[in-house]
Formats: structure tokens, C-alpha cells, sequence
């Protein structure tokens, strides 16, 4: 039987440390398997928690985006950016879960890097909103399965501020 994707990537990360790792002479050789070896070590734990954890993570940010479109109506004026992340096109978007979560969490981190450049006018609402989002992104970074996801956001994020700056 052909094996899952886990048990290929454990089996990579055993040839790393069993076959590799003894012929690794120099310092940077050694750190650089460390890292290759904790990257498969998230891979795995990203596979194996991702089916449990995707859909309440779903869920959660499709309660975020609502959120946000509540506060948009009370708060200041949003830009089309914000409002188009907030309310999407109306219809959930189609596709297996992982796409779910995709489009979700593009738009998820298009709200907050526009959050982010109104600065000190977000309002109280949009304030809230913005602290609630971040929780979440914290909370997923921190179980580890959407570790790629933040660092996504993160290059956003950094895209985005330097494009303001100049």
C-alpha cells in the first residue's frame, strides 16, 4: 500500500536525521538540517491537525468577516477594499474546505491590512473587530497548522506598509 503523505514525510525526516545528519561536518550544514527537519516536523503536524481544526477555523472567520461587515455600518467610512473583504461577493465561495479556507483567509488578511492603514481612525467597532482578528490569527499560528498561512499575512502586511511609507 502506497504510504500517506505523514508517514512519506516522517520517513524523510528519518533519512535526515538517521543517513544525513552524521555526515554533517560543519556548523551551518548542522543548523541547516535542524531547520529542514522542524519544517517537516510542521508539515506533518499541519497535515495531521488540519482536517479537525479547518472547520471550526472556518466558521470562526466567516464570524470575523460578519463582524466586520456590522462595524463597517456603524464606524467610518470604509474604503472598497475593506467593505469588499468584509462582505465578499454574498456568496460563500465554493470548492473543498481548503479552498473555503483560502478564500476566507485572503480576505480575512485584506480586511486587516486595511484595518491597519486607517490608523488611528478605525473607530471603536472596527477597533474590536481588528483585536478579534488578530486573536484568531494568533490562535491558528500558534497550533501551527496554518503556519505558511501567516507568514502570507505577515509579507502582506509588510508589502502593504511599505507601499504607504513610500
Amino acid at each position: 500500500m502506497r504510504p500517506t503523505a505523514v508517514e512519506t514525510l516522517r520517513g524523510v525526516e528519518a533519512a535526515l536525521l538517521e543517513v544525513i545528519a552524521p555526515e554533517m561536518q560543519s556548523s551551518y550544514a548542522q543548523h541547516t538540517l535542524e531547520t529542514m527537519v522542524m519544517t517537516v516536523e510542521s508539515v506533518v503536524q499541519e497535515l495531521e491537525s488540519s482536517a479537525a481544526n479547518l472547520p471550526a477555523d472556518i466558521q470562526t472567520m466567516l464570524e470575523l468577516l460578519e463582524q466586520l461587515a456590522v462595524a463597517l455600518q456603524s464606524g467610518p467610512p470604509a474604503n472598497d477594499t475593506l467593505a469588499a473583504a468584509a462582505l465578499g461577493d454574498g456568496v460563500l465561495p465554493g470548492g473543498s474546505a481548503n479552498e473555503i479556507h483560502t478564500a476566507l483567509l485572503a480576505r480575512l488578511e485584506a480586511a486587516i491590512v486595511e484595518l491597519e492603514k486607517l490608523g488611528d481612525n478605525r473607530g471603536e467597532a472596527l477597533e474590536t473587530v481588528r483585536a478579534d482578528i488578530y486573536l484568531h490569527l494568533r490562535d491558528v499560528t500558534s497550533r501551527g497548522w496554518s503556519f505558511w498561512d501567516m507568514l502570507s499575512f505577515r509579507a502582506s502586511l509588510a508589502s502593504s506598509r511599505a507601499r504607504v511609507a513610500g
